[in-house]
């Protein structure tokens, strides 16, 4: 299927019943700003990350494996929660912003209703999931899990939030949102530590306020007061056929996680929660990358959109490359240095994580592409095929060879899905997606040009500041995506 081309329902985008933010329109400086940049992004995440290397450590520390298995139980089963009960909707919320299909007011008050719609279905899993796979906990501990489960349809709210945001490429707002419950979460925890209550239910109990106050944060950047009028069907439609894909990526980055605590235990998740948070750490700058491409190559010239997406595949995986093997080099002596000896067996899984973070960060830049260029079918096949390893995999592999398997499994499952994806990438014409020599000026000098403010990362990023800075659809004939499919 060929993108395009496909009118505009009920005129075109200057239409006023479908009116662009004040920032989509161009605002200026103010408009630049809130915009941002990769580097903008990426510095919030390793800012979030540099507190969690000292938030992280002193959770662990007070509560042991054990404490800190139990809080890893809760956050997965709680993201599993919201991923599965908003059945691809925030997804799509996105994509329809993303090619002004919808206006932004209607948008948010569709997801709303679809949030209220869930409240019992996410009462009842809540209830589930305290009974069969955390059983372990008791008391306070227990019911908070449980709130932070039964409440997944705000979490759900705030994911199509931050869609909407992602689709307005306004990489400033997404800065500091994703900062900001680091941010809490880092006062709350040392507050509590400081104070001699860090405990498991104080630790769930600032992990359930930060979601409260991100939620509430992120309305107030969006800026749109919800309105009837959207309708739930198109939502759901574009949802459900990306579903399989989104829960195929849920399941690849948590379901170890997920099945090591009812198959090995709280205390092997706590010190595999450990080995798959430092796994994480390069994904601070392939992440912003990721989330400029969604914007950049959908923003881009129809005739342009091949060569701007295997740029942003590449420059995830040279950035990957070189971060992931800085660490694999520091990681069998600063571990157990900073999180202590009782986790030392957190090494070596970490290590088996790693290729799995180059995999992972060059899914983020094949994901976002098939999903802008009309593809997310494709998207979504290659997540289920690497999927498939896990679901097969984990099982056959926990009880035999423990946290070492589940780290091995989930590296193989990330490293096929993103084999996959790029296959299917380079059918619909986009090619030259393995990073070369020349690439490597051009990713440095274009991360100097947004530290420098210079305009030149234009060209190196292929990033306009402001949507006005391209024709609207149109102007030359072309039109926007009929379908994210």
């Amino acid at each position: 299927m060929s993108i395009g081309p496909q009118p505009f329902p009920g005129g075109s985008p200057a239409d006023p019943t479908i009116p662009l933010p004040a920032t989509a329109a161009g605002q200026g400086p103010l408009s630049r700003r809130r915009r941002g940049s990769i580097v903008g992004l990426a510095g919030a995440t390793w800012a979030g990350i540099a507190l969690g290397l000292v938030t992280g450590p002193i959770t662990a520390r007070v509560l042991g494996p054990t404490g800190k298995g139990e809080v890893a139980a809760a956050a997965v089963y709680a993201a599993f929660a919201a991923t599965i009960l908003g059945l691809g909707v925030p997804n799509a919320a996105g994509f329809r912003r993303a090619n002004r299909l919808t206006s932004e007011d209607e948008l948010l008050g569709a997801v709303i209703r679809w949030a209220a719609f869930l409240t019992v279905p996410s009462i009842a899993l809540g209830a589930v999931v305290v009974a069969w796979p955390l059983h372990q906990l008791h008391g306070s501990s227990r019911v908070l899990t449980f709130l932070l489960v039964a409440t997944a349809p705000l979490g759900m709210v705030g994911l199509g939030s931050h869609a909407i945001l992602r689709a307005r490429g306004e990489l400033g707002s997404l800065s500091w949102l994703r900062l900001l419950p680091i941010l809490l979460s880092a006062l709350g925890t040392i507050s509590l530590w400081l104070a001699g209550h860090l405990t498991v239910t104080t630790a769930l109990a600032t992990t359930l306020f930060t979601g409260l106050a991100s939620l509430v944060a992120v309305q107030v950047t969006l800026g749109v007061r919800p309105r009837r009028g959207g309708s739930l069907r198109p939502l759901i439609s574009f949802g459900a056929r990306s579903l399989p894909g989104i829960l195929a990526l849920t399941m690849s980055g948590q379901l170890d996680q997920a099945l090591v605590a009812p198959l090995l235990g709280v205390t092997q998740l706590g010190v595999y929660s450990v080995a798959s948070t430092i796994s994480t750490l390069p994904l601070g700058l392939t992440a912003a990358i990721a989330t400029r491409a969604f914007g950049s190559i959908g923003e881009a010239p129809t005739d342009e959109r091949l060569v701007t997406a295997a740029r942003y595949v590449r420059m995830s995986l040279l950035a990957a490359t070189a971060l992931t093997l800085g660490l694999a080099a520091i990681v069998p002596w600063a571990l157990p240095l900073i999180y202590g000896t009782k986790f030392a067996p957190s090494v070596i899984p970490a290590l088996l994580l790693l290729p799995g973070t180059v995999a992972m960060s060059g899914m983020g830049a094949t994901e976002a592409s098939l999903n802008v260029l009309g593809r997310p079918g494709k998207a979504s096949l290659g997540q289920l095929g690497g999927t498939l390893i896990t679901v097969l995999g984990l099982p056959l592999t926990l009880p035999a060879f423990g946290i070492q398997a589940a780290a091995a499994v989930t590296s193989l499952d990330f490293i096929v899905t993103f084999l996959i994806q790029a296959t299917f990438l380079s059918r619909v014409g986009c090619q030259d997606l393995v990073p070369r020599i020349g690439d490597v000026p051009d990713l440095v000098q274009g991360v100097l040009s947004y530290l420098r403010g210079l305009p030149g990362a234009r060209h190196h990023w292929n990033v306009r500041s402001t949507v006005a800075d391209f024709p609207p659809a149109g102007s030359d004939g072309s039109q926007p995506p009929d379908s994210y499919t």
